[in-house]
């Protein structure tokens, strides 16, 4: 991750929650700090997840995704697991 890895109140800036339905995996991600993060999350997966509501897609690269957040963003991936 780069940048500030709290936010305001002491949270870590981001918070994320995985979850399964049918074939496809959720990643739902929070910025909540007031300046930009770059993040990267570790996943039993590859190719391309898709950014809801964003009309485009994020590289899962090694097992990797990493994605830039503006501040208090909120970022939806869904992709299939491996």
């Amino acid at each position: 991750m780069s940048g500030p890895a709290k936010d305001d109140v002491g949270n870590d800036s981001i918070s994320y929650l995985l979850k399964n339905h049918g074939d496809d995996v959720y990643l739902f991600a929070v910025n909540s700090a007031a300046e930009k993060v770059r993040a990267t999350f570790r996943l039993n997966a590859s190719g391309k997840a898709e950014v809801l509501r964003e009309n485009r897609t994020v590289a899962i690269s090694g097992g990797a995704l990493a994605d830039d957040f503006e501040p208090l963003a909120v970022h939806i991936y869904r992709f299939r697991d491996e």
